[in-house]
């Protein structure tokens, strides 16, 4: 009987990613956000009551880079699926705001991503500014009304 495929899920990505940040960057201080997390409509309610707002980012790395971003945010998603309106949304206005944001759906890509982003000599911040011009639009779900599509998809 052949083996069944692991499925890949968003979650699954995104603990390996924390798990290769802890090895590789110790000293670097990153957050995730609690989406995703089973709680009550209450503890929902209490949440948005304290300021969490839909489609941010799901882990944030908080250090500023040597080519110039403030921290670097990232979405991440399982294969093939694509940002929502919202998320679309906060990927562009922080990337308007000088920082490094994206979306990722694989644990390959995002290791790459941040090692690109931590590292002081491969890459200047016009390279990733090119870099984000060549990559805008993969996997995105179109939103007529959005300006300064400047998001990243890897």
């Amino acid at each position: 009987m052949p083996k069944e495929k692991k499925k890949i899920t968003e979650m699954k990505i995104q603990v390996g990613f924390r798990m290769y940040m802890d090895k590789k960057y110790p000293y670097v201080k990153y957050n995730a956000d609690r989406a995703g997390a089973i709680m009550s409509k209450k503890e929902g309610s209490k949440c948005i009551a304290r300021g969490s707002q839909t489609g941010f980012p799901d882990f944030w790395i908080l250090k500023p880079s040597p080519q110039g971003y403030h921290a670097m945010f990232i979405e991440f998603k399982k294969p093939g699926q694509k940002a929502r309106i919202d998320q679309q949304d906060w990927l562009n206005y922080l990337n308007n705001e000088g920082y490094y944001a994206l979306c990722i759906d694989n644990l390959e890509d995002a290791k790459k991503e941040v090692d690109r982003y931590l590292s002081p000599s491969t890459v200047k911040r016009n390279s990733i500014d090119n870099f984000v011009s060549s990559k805008k639009n993969k996997n995105v779900k179109q939103n007529n009304n959005i300006k300064n599509n400047n998001i990243i998809y890897i």
